[in-house]
């Protein structure tokens, strides 16, 4: 079995907009998309019936493509896959102090933090308490990797 995780999410400019796991809605860690896709459908369906009530027989794909991947889910999108390159570059002990850390956090955070559509408020918020729950070698480690691209994918 393969599973990819994460991938590349399509651009908004495309004629042809994509949904679900073809629109990148594979949590960037743990491969899951199908809740989110269900929870993305009416925001998705409501965005296509607009479109079509124009009524000119020429649909612009641009605010389907917006209401698949709004910029709050962008953002949160940019955050998990900061979070998978991190991980991927730590080792064997490293991981497993990792997710020693994740899973000790409140369940609600993990939980937040596996889904695909959480708000990146909630996300950056789990980031944060696990760096400050984690040991110094850890937090060496996580804040080891340069942080610049990732605040300039964030900016508005």
């Amino acid at each position: 079995v393969r599973i990819p995780l994460g991938g590349q999410r399509p651009g908004l400019d495309q004629p042809v907009v994509a949904f679900g796991a073809a629109a990148g809605y594979v949590h960037a860690a743990t491969g899951f998309s199908v809740a989110a896709s269900i929870r993305a459908a009416p925001r998705v369906a409501e965005a296509i019936a607009r479109a079509l009530a124009s009524g000119s027989g020429v649909v612009d794909p641009g605010p389907i493509g917006e209401a698949v991947w709004p910029v709050a889910l962008r953002r949160t999108r940019v955050l998990h896959d900061y979070g998978l390159e991190v991980l991927l570059d730590l080792d064997d002990d490293d991981v497993r102090a990792f997710f020693d850390a994740f899973f000790d956090l409140p369940t609600k955070d993990w939980v937040s933090y596996l889904r695909v559509d959480s708000p990146p408020g909630q996300i950056s918020a789990v980031m944060t308490r696990l760096f400050r729950s984690s040991s110094w070698q850890l937090r060496r480690r996580l804040a080891g990797r340069n942080p610049l691209p990732l605040a300039r994918l964030l900016r508005p």
